[in-house]
């Protein structure tokens, strides 16, 4: 999964104008981040307070 949204993947999709894959790369990126940050956020208030 960390490949299909990567930078990489994300930039090389907009240059070849395939802006449908560009897209969901730019979505799965943001809610991959979004997801992490929560359960991270959740595994520290569970273990630390």
């Amino acid at each position: 999964m960390g490949r299909f949204y990567s930078w990489k993947y994300i930039l090389r999709h907009l240059a070849r104008l395939d802006f449908h894959y560009a897209a969901i790369g730019l979505f799965g990126k943001t809610a991959v981040h979004k997801s992490l940050k929560a359960s991270s956020a959740y595994l520290h208030e569970g273990f630390f307070h």
